[in-house]
């Protein structure tokens, strides 16, 4: 086979046009719909933690808090009730967040 043939000439062609082109535009793609799955999600998780904050109605009731304990378990979910201090009333099981503990201490920055 000869390197100067025109198929040769075609096919490198070819792929430097599917290289220059599709790879950076699938990137692009990419990064659209994951952009786009990221805002979403945060968009949910601040709705769901917006109706669970208005539906406690008292941190000292520790029926309501066993009840938002045991509803994380059931969905998979993690969730984590803190007081207006900062102190964890209410964990669903995460190990580094014992109950009492404060969560700057735990998570400085947040």
């Amino acid at each position: 086979m000869k390197w100067n043939s025109i198929a040769v000439k075609l096919g490198a062609s070819i792929l430097v046009i599917v290289l220059t082109i599709l790879l950076p535009l699938g990137f692009i793609i990419n990064e659209i719909f994951s952009g786009f799955y990221y805002s979403k999600m945060k968009e949910q998780i601040y709705n769901l933690s917006d109706r669970y904050a208005n539906s406690i109605t008292s941190l000292e009731d520790k029926n309501i808090l066993h009840m938002f304990e045991l509803l994380a378990d059931m969905t998979d979910q993690e969730i984590v009730i803190v007081d207006e201090h900062g102190i964890v009333v209410a964990n669903s099981g995460i190990p580094s967040l014992p109950k009492g503990a404060f969560l700057l201490e735990v998570f400085p920055g947040t």
